[in-house]
């Protein structure tokens, strides 16, 4: 495979990311496993926020799914649990 960088994305509030998805906008969503917290990148790559942290229950996500027809994000826990979010704009 060939292929050129686009983007790269730091944060320190993001430590061991492991998932990721992406919607139908082109939003990146980044599940961090030792931080217990996803992200929401904007798909310029400038902007990003904390979606989910330990404060509402998230811990150790290590797999994303963007469902796009039903906007609801499943997110896999390190525990084998599965936390489904409806995303609203």
């Amino acid at each position: 495979m060939v292929g050129e960088i686009l983007l790269v994305f730091q944060d320190q509030t993001l430590k061991d990311p492991r998932g990721l998805a992406i919607d139908d906008r082109g939003y990146i969503y980044i599940a961090a496993n030792m931080s217990s917290n996803v992200m929401l990148l904007c798909s310029n790559g400038q902007q990003c926020q904390q979606l989910l942290s330990k404060d509402n229950g998230t811990r150790n996500p290590r797999a994303l799914y963007y469902d796009i027809p039903q906007n609801r994000l499943f997110v896999a826990t390190k525990e084998g649990k599965v936390h489904i979010f409806e995303v609203s704009e």
